[in-house]
Order: structure tokens, then sequence, then C-alpha cells
């Protein structure tokens, strides 16, 4: 990460197919949200909902892409672990599959937003930052995520 991207709190591009959420981080997120033990979220149903949309100019590299859960097969998503210092976290990687539904989002402007929606019961679906040829990148790539639980 550059010095500008890390003073701005830009994160870098993930390029590796992934889901933000398996079962158990998920349950831990909404505790850690509710401030409240994770044994109330294994009694009810919920959902994290993430939004997704540039920061300030159209996406000229490193489009979003995502995969549509529903050609996604329950044996695709394969557990990896996130160590941070003061906790532990999960997310999915995604293996290849050529079944696998794709679109992307081509010079996605900050007008248009991407909602995904993790539940507890349902297989959501993944996304990854699409490779563009060199000759059509002219700025990198910065985003806003934001989660709501």
């Amino acid at each position: 990460m550059t010095k500008q991207r890390e003073a701005r709190k830009i994160r870098e591009v993930v390029r590796r197919v992934h889901n933000d959420y398996t079962e158990w981080s998920g349950r831990s997120a909404c505790a850690t949200f509710f401030r409240t033990k994770p044994t109330i979220c294994l009694q009810r149903r919920f959902a994290i909902v993430q939004v997704w949309r540039p920061i300030r100019h159209p996406v000229e590299s490193f489009p979003l892409a995502i995969c549509d859960a529903r050609s996604i097969s329950p044996d695709d998503f394969v557990v990896n672990e996130r160590r941070y210092p003061n906790r532990i976290g999960q997310t999915y990687a995604i293996t290849y599959n050529p079944e696998h539904r794709w679109y992307w989002l081509p010079r996605m402007r900050r007008e248009r937003r991407w909602c995904s929606r993790s539940t507890t019961r349902r297989r959501t679906a993944a996304r990854a930052g699409l490779p563009t040829p060199p000759s059509t990148t002219r700025r990198r790539r910065q985003r806003a995520a934001a989660r709501e639980h």
C-alpha cells in the first residue's frame, strides 16, 4: 500500500474471489455490533447488508466482479482464517468452478451502489476486483464499503 493510500485509509483491491463472512464470523459480527453474547445471535435470524460504491471517479481499474450465489456450490466455499492483533476472523475463499456465473460493473460511477446480503441461512454472492488491461487503466480504484448489521 502506498503511503498516500495508507494515510487516507484506502484499502487495496481484493483480487481473490471471496465472501466477507462465514456462519461463525457473521454471528461474531452480530454479537460485536449489538454488544451482546454470541448465543443471542444463535437464537435469531439476521442479515448483514453490505453497500459498495466508488469513492470519487468512475472505476477504471479492477472493476467489481460478482459471482451469482445460485451458481456457487457449497463445496466451493473454503474457510479462510484472518488474524488481527486483537481478534481472529474468518472469510470464505471461493474455489474455481466452471459453473460460476459472473457479472461485472464496468466504469461504475459514484452514484451507483451494489448491495449484497449475508444471512444466517442463505448462500451469498462472492466478489473480486477484476484485472483490467494496462492500456485501459487510468486511475487507481478507490472504494468505500459499509456494512449494516
